[in-house]
């Protein structure tokens, strides 16, 4: 019932629930005190209890407590609600960067693997500072259980182990080579190769993997405790696909470091798995993969999945993606897997559901938040660091910047706008300067700094070159 928190800008008849401060004070004058942690939250309730004399409270201050994020970007649309959203996301991953990054000011304060990858990538795109993605990359390969699988939360004094977000890690650490690239990348390539090799030991006879007596969270769903069907103790269509994605990141990891005999190894290990994945969830009638191999249940997750590992057959692959985009019936993402479903959104040029898919988000505007929910209504958590995610797809799928290939090396910029809409912005360069853009439907300017090259991409998939200075692109 505590949940049910109505518009969080309006105080009166409400009440507190959660942590609170006891302060007694011995009547002295001009003492001072603070409290042991920061404290999160909208508003202040002061409770005052006096004895025989009075208390006066000369004065109260509050202090922010945060990472100093830089944020060296630009966003601005014609329309309100993405500038709002913009500024909420900046805040909400302010909130979420301490000396680590964490979930969420407020409850676990903890920083996870899977909400980590997210903030992460938004840092790269908008900020030229990595310290904090460096050290999370570092703290979570330390963090390696002898099973290969990450802990899913680090550091933190109870061990978690949710086998389903350590394919993540690989994401990330892709995400660092694309954006930064350096030393890093190939200090924790072998914790990278664990995730590969444990996925690996959990597979059966029948050439899929079953992981039991396991948290395989994926997604705060329907699904009980955001385990997908099979999840626990059976064989998951989304786990493997999960697994799939993994080895594609890897494969991905060892393609832009120059290695390419590695590269070819686990991209033959994906294409394999993608093999007896058709075979076991592919429904041909439906063009979709099940969650399951009785084919009863199907979800978004899976077919996001597969269509980022880009391990499918062209004409399945094209199947599977129009299925994903008009299929009823399908379990659908929230706030945090959203990321994912943006991704393909952007792969296939779906402008148009990218757009119709924010609206869960727009209706967080309208509660009167400061910062992003967790999950949709009613949310436990109020600022969660996964779904500033929004932030990062106005930069790399409504402006279409993008790093192309190793350390950000060359530019993709590949603009996706529906009609009427207008959108402009820059992402900083790690070389320096920024990338600038403006676009709608039928145009778009292009700004590279000094030493900065790469491609412009058509919405129909033409391509042309990109070099410093300002360049015009016409649509028609």
């Amino acid at each position: 019932a505590h949940e049910q928190k109505g518009n969080r800008r309006e105080w009166q008849d409400r009440y507190f629930y959660g942590v609170c401060d006891h302060f007694l004070p011995d009547g002295r004058d001009r003492m001072h005190f603070y409290t042991a942690a920061y404290r999160a939250g909208r508003f202040i309730s002061l409770t005052i209890e006096t004895a025989g004399e009075e208390l006066l409270l000369d004065d109260l201050q509050l202090n922010e407590s945060r990472y100093p994020v830089s944020f060296d970007d630009s966003f601005e649309s014609n329309d309100r609600g993405l500038n709002e959203l913009a500024r909420l996301s900046r805040r909400t991953l302010e909130m979420c960067s301490h000396d680590s990054f964490m979930d969420c000011p407020y409850f676990e304060q903890l920083m996870y693997l899977g909400d980590t990858r997210i903030q992460a990538l938004l840092t790269l795109q908008v900020s030229r500072d990595a310290r904090l993605v460096e050290k999370a990359l570092r703290m979570f390969a330390a963090s390696l259980l002898p099973s290969g699988f990450f802990q899913s939360r680090y550091p933190s004094r109870v061990t978690q182990d949710i086998p389903t977000i350590s394919p993540f890690f690989d994401g990330m650490l892709e995400d660092y080579a694309r954006y930064r690239g350096g030393p890093l990348v190939k200090e924790l390539l072998p914790a990278a190769r664990r995730v590969a090799d444990a996925f690996d030991s959990c597979v059966g006879e029948d050439g899929l993997v079953s992981i039991p007596r396991s948290w395989c969270f994926v997604d705060w769903t329907h699904w009980y405790w955001g385990v997908p069907p099979e999840g626990e103790y059976g064989v998951s269509g989304i786990v493997n696909a999960l697994y799939v994605y993994g080895l594609a990141s890897l494969a991905n990891l060892y393609e832009l470091t120059g290695d390419s005999g590695l590269e070819r190894y686990y991209r033959d290990r994906a294409a394999a798995l993608t093999e007896r994945m058709a075979e076991a969830f592919y429904c041909e009638k439906r063009g979709l993969f099940a969650d399951t191999r009785a084919k009863e249940s199907f979800s978004e997750h899976a077919q996001i999945l597969m269509l980022l590992a880009g391990t499918l057959p062209p004409e399945q692959e094209e199947r599977c993606a129009e299925a994903l985009f008009t299929a009823d019936g399908l379990t659908q993402c929230t706030v945090y897997f959203a990321f994912y479903l943006f991704e393909v959104f952007h792969r296939f040029g779906r402008a148009d559901l990218l757009e119709r898919r924010l609206e869960p988000f727009r209706e967080m505007i309208g509660l009167g938040l400061a910062t992003l929910l967790e999950r949709p209504e009613p949310s436990r958590s109020d600022c969660h660091a996964w779904s500033a995610h929004v932030l990062y797809h106005f930069h790399a799928s409504m402006l279409g910047v993008r790093s192309k290939g190793y350390a950000f090396r060359e530019v993709a910029v590949a603009p996706q706008v529906v009609p009427g809409r207008k959108v402009g912005g820059s992402v900083p360069h790690p070389g320096g300067g920024v990338i600038e853009v403006e676009a709608d439907s039928i145009s778009a300017f292009v700004s590279l700094p000094d030493g900065v090259s790469g491609e412009f991409i058509y919405p129909d998939g033409r391509k042309a070159s990109l070099s410093p200075g300002k360049q015009h692109f016409s649509y028609r």
